[in-house]
């Protein structure tokens, strides 16, 4: 009569058989596969899970080709140090309805995450520390608001340095402004993987929450521009009024750059939402000299190629 396993014991076994499957996608998606970055076809490697790229597109704001598919990606817990996956289904999740950035990755297990929200005392006091942060945000900022900001932002813990720099955003006063868009356009691109980096992207969603009238013309500039986080900031400029991007369409007209004239299309579709604005600029963008431009307006208001 053979042994029954425990719930522990069968885990365990789940666990290896992911991380043997894993390790097996992460090898073979180390040699060129033109799938991978093709919708049409089956998966790359076994248990790969088909992404929504239109949705990621909304949301994520890269040059980078966006992937075809989620596979099982095999990492270490930061806080216990066991070989742990990320599955397929828990990435389309946190991508597609978290709507996370894409290039952010797992980095603790499920057990440890648990314990952080429940029962660890560090993550407690992390979480009131973050609560005390929000509610700066909620009233004007006075000299003690601002010394809290500042420890905050040199804290070791990234999550509290985020919440930080929203309340910078909440606050929406000249100084705070000020330092967020020092943070989205830093002298050097930041190394991928560094602070400066993910700070970019969370002072640019900042900055987005209540960006002062006064910011737009920046902001509409920043974003055309091509730079990274221009997403965040274009989404900022919503519910503009029609003089507005009846001006930006005026000067992009004008300027003669197809690619930023591509980028205003698209930032029209979703900020503005004025249908009489677009069908009076309708025929003129659809017969630009650049085919690009045309295109971009069929696809951007779902009409037919």
């Amino acid at each position: 009569m053979s042994e029954r396993k425990s719930n522990k014991q069968r885990r365990a076994e789940i666990r290896d058989k992911r991380l043997k499957r894993a390790e097996a996608a992460r090898r073979a998606l180390a040699q060129p596969d033109p799938r991978w970055r093709d919708e049409a076809g089956p998966p790359p490697v076994v248990g790969g899970v088909a992404t929504d790229r239109e949705l990621l597109a909304r949301y994520n704001n890269t040059y980078d080709l966006l992937p075809a598919f989620y596979f099982d990606r095999p990492f270490t817990c930061r806080d216990c140090g066991e070989a742990q996956v990320w599955t397929a289904k828990q990435q389309k999740w946190w991508y597609e309805e978290v709507r996370a950035p894409i290039d952010s990755e797992a980095v603790r297990c499920r057990r440890c995450r648990r314990a952080r929200r429940e029962g660890d005392p560090a993550g407690n006091a992390l979480r009131e520390r973050c609560r005390q942060l929000r509610a700066l945000g909620a009233r004007a900022p006075d000299a003690a608001a601002r010394r809290a900001i500042d420890e905050a932002l040199e804290s070791k813990w990234w999550g509290v340095r985020v919440v930080a720099l929203e309340t910078l955003g909440l606050w929406a006063d000249a100084t705070s402004v000020e330092r967020l868009k020092a943070m989205v356009s830093p002298a050097q691109a930041p190394p991928r993987g560094s602070w400066l980096f993910q700070a970019r992207s969370a002072a640019a969603k900042a900055l987005a929450l209540k960006l002062p009238e006064a910011e737009s013309d920046w902001a509409l500039e920043t974003g055309l521009s091509g730079h990274r986080e221009g997403g965040h900031l274009l989404e900022a400029l919503v519910n503009r009024p029609r003089a507005f991007w009846e001006r930006a369409l005026e000067t992009e007209w004008r300027r003669a750059d197809p690619e930023r004239l591509i980028r205003l299309v698209w930032a029209v579709r979703w900020n503005a939402a004025d249908e009489a604005l677009y069908r009076s600029w309708r025929g003129k963008l659809r017969g630009h000299a650049d085919r690009r431009v045309g295109l971009a307006v069929r696809y951007a208001w779902g009409e037919e190629i």
